[in-house]
């Protein structure tokens, strides 16, 4: 148990264990409480007792070293062993030597003596990416992780991990991975567990220590037999003298502090970068303003000392990034022993202290305290730390992610240098963006935090490559066969490869303008004969062609650019320069007529920013409404209008067969291929509905360990199609289950090329078989059979928009469809799947989350589910999916953040700060009721556990058929009702005067 209470009077409560299984738990649970406990809380755990402060005010006071002591973090002590300046307390005779000689060797001159060292180690992470390439999926915090280390070894004490030379880690490296890793699993233990069960991992632990230990004492053993001339760290601790005592320091003493400045001085930085770079990718503005200066300041030439003095905007950056994520992120501090109090009384008496508390400051709490620095205290806005801000003075007095006074970090100036220097290198070098557009920053622990799983691909930015790189590092200058510049900055616009015949950009959340960029790629081939270079659309920022026509398909997700576009959104408002002239482009949208306020925002928005500065209209936009089913032919049919004009007058290509699109083999097995998702497992499936009623189901799901999510977050699940259809298709051709295809043209876009697949799994999970039928479709079936009936039909389908349309749209007949209904067509299997979309993109879907309990899924189960080959009835490719799950099966999900505007999430729940005087209205419609379920389960858990607490009056509008049918859980809502979470208000369509309607009408348009 928890033994958890507020600290301003209110009722002691107990409250069950959070279950904790990724590493970063027992430090996230103290945050979490503090949305319900408040500002202070007191908390006994492992037998210590702790008090948690999240107030900005509360740090500033507890941070007053006249009044308290710093507690070292006890997860690395050792009692008796000599103490390093990071684990030593204030009064250690060891911490007072130790801070007397070193401080010297941190000075600003020093520092700045320090910078070729910093700079050799820099070039070879950034000629490392150069040479990777762009594909190269790079995990940013190893690599960061391997570039401070060595950063530090040599600089400090002229020693050479070289780990970029080796995949494999340095054996320091991999035993202090190991005393961390140990030392944080110890501290969250209890002390019986440790003695009973901890025997094999102590000893572990102990080699690991020994090796540390061993390499250290073999740098100093080396310098002392091999002595040099250098003002670097080791000669400091070797042979500088206490200016108070005048001794030296003993060689325990000197092993355990350079232990800590490698431990120490490398998790922190590499941290700070990971975060920093995370931060930018995740806010497009504060990138290219942040590039911008790099590029303004530093432009082509060599980065140098000078340069690093000219850059306020990264010193921002920097200092926003540790406001949010402290890479420490927690101060211990204690009652000084010289004082002999019970208890020291804190805010006029409001809080006591006792003298055997640890004070906790959970540092990204207090440096996130709106009622300090502002209602946008959660977001990511360098602006807010630059020095000529007005507040600034004001946030920096709660500014403390190193500590502060004297027991502050003395390496943070050695860490600043370097930071600086490796971003302005990468800025100016390349450009950087998730592999996973959609990433959501999970925290790993150790000594200090870092975003988990974080990987990114790097890109060199235009005219460089990494021979012109390493030129450029090592002679200070571009060559001039390089990218085009303006005295010595790099220009506004450059143009990429210009082998490509077509630049085809795509912003696609879904997949569906991925796809529809991939067939664009198959009929250039095919109609142009040229190739065609297929990229996310923010590849294309600063980098729009102006040798081959550019082709944009975006679509808009609650009136947001895609994840994968919103830097390339961000650049094209920020110019109003005509600085795109001689770029030629076309655009095509997708949106959904129910988002009205926002329906093809973006793609209007590029259109129309892509003409303002100067690019001209190769077609007009194109776009598609995908509630009603044409995505396909609307695409088409601007795609053709497209191609018209790019063959000029070129006769148009006839018709190509398909013959070697695909190779079939019925004697060879395939392959199992991932999909690329994350594994998630069904724990409980319920029907939430009445017998007769249209049925909705209730899904618990456990998510993968280090899922970090919110209420209002949506969950992508990978559908496969129904198993009935899968047959009914290979009997069609007649395939044996165990047939191979081995894919062979670029008409099935990102779908594996020249590989063999088994033709259940590739008809199972790779093509779309349930879209419906386009024109292109009906056109190629006409290609294929003589019978003149069957021509005549098609021909009315072509010609007939109210037929097709009723096809399309409201019978959902598909291609295969069309196949089995008219037997005289012989299509040919590969041209079947070469009409199809690749479908490598999940179904997003309502998510629950709490952080009570596990995420629930809730959706619409399609009538028709009798599982009857022989019955074609359209089924919905996700309900049906779903509904075959029972628990314990698995399924491929990923957690998508809700969309952003103005970089505040739009879909939450008002920060806790505020949430007493900010009311909530909700409203929603069946399975719409999903995350608004959630925000009344938090709220209702808020005031469970702290009664104290106040809320603001929340209003939930929900619309069903009866109250008795499909009221969604009732039972539930009506007792958060008296708990006062929540006042409902039903609209029934059956019945209308019920007494839980009070007054509210359900309208029919």
């Amino acid at each position: 148990m928890l033994d958890v209470r507020n600290e301003d009077g209110a009722q002691r409560r107990r409250c069950a264990t959070k279950t904790v299984r990724n590493e970063d738990g027992a430090h996230k649970a103290m945050e979490d409480l503090t949305e319900i406990y408040g500002e202070v809380y007191r908390l006994s755990l492992a037998g210590k007792n702790f008090v948690c402060i999240s107030s900005a005010e509360l740090l500033r006071t507890f941070t007053d070293e006249r009044q308290w002591d710093k507690v070292p973090p006890p997860a690395l002590d050792e009692p008796g062993k000599p103490r390093s300046l990071f684990l030593a307390r204030t009064d250690d005779p060891d911490w007072g030597q130790a801070h007397r000689i070193l401080m010297p060797a941190f000075g600003p001159l020093s520092v700045e003596r320090m910078f070729d060292g910093m700079q050799d180690i820099a070039f070879q992470l950034v000629l490392k990416w150069a040479r990777e390439g762009e594909d190269k999926d790079i995990l940013l915090t190893d690599d960061y992780t391997r570039l401070t280390l060595d950063t530090i070894a040599l600089c400090t004490m002229d020693y050479r991990f070289n780990s970029f030379y080796s995949e494999a880690m340095h054996p320091f490296v991999e035993a202090m991975s190991g005393v961390l890793s140990h030392a944080q699993k110890t501290a969250t233990r209890p002390g019986l567990y440790n003695k009973v069960f901890g025997s094999t991992e102590e000893k572990q632990f102990k080699e690991d220590q020994a090796t540390m230990n061993r390499i250290a004492q073999e740098v100093i053993d080396r310098r002392r037999a091999n002595p040099v001339d250098k003002d670097d760290l080791l000669n400091t601790l070797l042979h500088k003298k206490d200016p108070k005592t005048g001794a030296l320091m003993r060689d325990e003493l000197i092993i355990t502090n350079m232990i800590t400045f490698l431990v120490a001085g490398h998790e922190t930085t590499s941290g700070l970068l990971s975060f920093a770079f995370m931060n930018l990718m995740h806010n497009p503005k504060a990138y290219l303003a942040a590039q911008r200066e790099v590029d303004s300041v530093i432009g082509t030439s060599a980065v140098t000392r000078d340069h690093l003095k000219q850059l306020p905007y990264l010193n921002a950056v920097f200092r926003e990034t540790l406001r949010l994520t402290p890479t420490a992120p927690a101060l211990n501090k204690s009652v000084p022993k010289s004082r002999h109090d019970e208890y020291v009384t804190i805010c006029d008496g409001k809080y006591h202290v006792k003298n055997n508390d640890i004070v906790r400051l959970l540092l990204a709490k207090c440096m996130q305290d709106v009622s300090y620095f502002g209602e946008d205290a959660k977001e990511f806005r360098p602006e807010r730390m630059l020095e000529d801000n007005p507040n600034f003075d004001h946030y920096m007095k709660a500014w403390k992610p190193s500590g502060n006074g004297s027991r502050s970090c003395i390496g943070q100036s050695f860490a600043w240098q370097e930071a600086l220097l490796i971003t302005a290198l990468v800025l100016q070098n390349f450009d950087m963006n998730f592999v996973d557009p959609g990433y959501r920053m999970a925290i790993k622990q150790t000594l200090t935090i870092k975003p988990n799983n974080l990987f990114v691909n790097v890109r060199l930015r235009p005219g460089l490559n990494a021979t012109i790189l390493e030129q450029r590092l090592h002679s200070g200058r571009t060559p001039t066969t390089g990218a085009a510049t303006t005295n010595g900055t790099i220009s506004s616009h450059q143009a990429p490869d210009s082998e490509t015949g077509l630049q085809i950009l795509f912003g696609s959340n879904s997949g569906t303008c991925q796809a529809l960029a991939s067939k664009l790629v198959s009929t250039a081939a095919v109609k142009l004969g040229i190739t065609a270079a297929v990229r996310d659309l923010d590849s294309g920022t600063d980098n729009l062609s102006t040798k081959a026509p550019v082709v944009i398909i975006t679509s808009s997700y609650e009136g947001q650019p895609p994840d994968n576009a919103a830097r390339f959104v961000t650049w094209l408002e920020g110019s109003k320069s005509k600085d795109l002239e001689g770029v030629k482009y076309a655009v095509f949208g997708c949106g959904h007529k129910d988002w009205h306020e926002t329906f093809h925002r973006i793609p209007n928005l590029v259109d129309l920013k892509l003409e303002e500065r100067g690019a001209s209209k190769t077609v007009s936009l194109g776009t598609s409404d995908v509630s009603q089913g044409r995505v396909l032919d609307d695409f088409e049919d601007w795609q053709n209008e497209l191609i018209k004009k790019l063959q000029g007058d070129s006769p148009d290509s006839t018709h190509e067969t398909k013959a070697h699109l695909a190779e079939i083999s019925t004697d060879k097995r395939a392959q199992q291929l991932s999909t690329g998702l994350s594994l998630g497992a069904v724990k409980d499936v319920q029907t939430l509905t009445a017998l007769g009623q249209p049925e909705k189901r209730h899904m618990e799901i456990e998510l993968p360990e280090n899922s970090v999510y919110e209420t209002g977050d949506y969950l992508a699940v990978l559908p496969v199609n129904p198993d009935h259809l899968v047959r009914r298709i290979m009997r069609h051709w007649s395939l044996p289950r165990d047939t191979a295809i081995t894919l062979k043209s670029s008409a099935f876009g990102s779908l594996p090329m020249n590989f063999p697949l088994s033709v259940h799994e590739l008809l199972e999970g790779y093509f779309e078989l349930s879209q419906p039928v386009s024109k292109s479709n009906i056109q190629v079936c006409k290609d294929y059979t003589t019978d003149p009936d069957t021509l005549s039909q098609l021909d009315k389908f072509l010609s007939d928009e109210a037929m097709l349309a009723k096809s399309t749209f409201k019978d959902h007949t598909s291609l295969f469809d069309l196949l089995e209904k008219f037997t005289s067509i012989k299509l040919p299997f590969a041209n079947f799947l070469a009409s199809l979309l690749p479908t490598s993109h999940p179904t997003v879907l309502d998510l629950l989350l709490t952080n009570a309990q596990p995420p629930h899924l809730h959706y619409h189960l399609h009538p028709n589910r009798n599982g009857d080959d022989e019955d074609p009835t359209h089924e919905g490719v996700a309900s049906t999916y779903l509904s075959t799950l029972s628990p314990g099966d698995a399924l491929q999900i990923a957690i998508k953040r809700t969309a952003t505007a103005n970089l505040t999430c739009a879909f939450r729940l008002p920060p806790a700060s505020i949430q007493a005087t900010t009311p909530l209205l909700m409203f929603c419609a069946g399975t719409g009721l999903a995350p608004f379920r959630g925000f009344v389960q938090q709220r209702a858990i808020m005031l469970q556990s702290n009664p104290a607490i106040k809320l603001a009056p929340a209003l939930l509008f929900a619309g069903c058929r009866s109250s008795s049918g499909d009221r969604l859980y009732a039972d539930e809502l009506d007792a958060w009702v008296k708990l006062g979470a929540v006042d409902v208000r039903y609209a029934f369509s059956q019945e209308p005067e019920h007494e839980l309607a009070q007054g509210c009408k359900y309208i029919v348009k």
